[in-house]
């Protein structure tokens, strides 16, 4: 596991550089550079990062709900059309029929997001 996979999972189940640290015991700066790939994440942390992320994802973790409510759900491609339908409505709708662009940036953010899910789900499956 690499500092880029670490903060990608991190962001992707919605957890701060604190909550990871409170559940391994580290501190905060310490999360942070093995993000960014000043130290390397020692294999005992790596496999306790793994576990939480499995929990996470079985939905074991109850003490991260505070205040939010989150599921995951598998949508299909129909679905994702018909939502992506919703929203440029809604935004044409709020701008008034002017044309809009999205930018490409936006448009690579989304396709970016889709393979950081992927290769956590292959980190996962290979039981880091």
């Amino acid at each position: 596991m690499t500092g880029d996979e670490l903060r990608d999972m991190r962001l992707m189940n919605r957890m701060t550089l604190k909550d990871i640290g409170d559940k391994l015991g580290v501190s905060l700066s310490l999360i942070s550079l093995w993000e960014r790939g000043k130290t390397p994440i020692p294999s005992e942390h790596k496999a306790k990062i793994m576990k939480m992320i499995k929990k996470i994802k079985s939905g074991e973790n109850e003490d991260r709900s505070e205040n939010r409510t989150c599921q995951t759900v598998e949508l299909g491609p129909e679905t994702m059309k018909a939502i992506s339908d919703l929203v440029l409505s809604a935004v044409t709708s709020i701008c008034n029929g002017r044309s809009i662009a999205i930018r490409p940036e936006v448009i690579q953010s989304a396709r970016d997001g889709d393979r950081h899910r992927a290769r956590t789900q292959e980190i996962l499956d290979q039981g880091w």
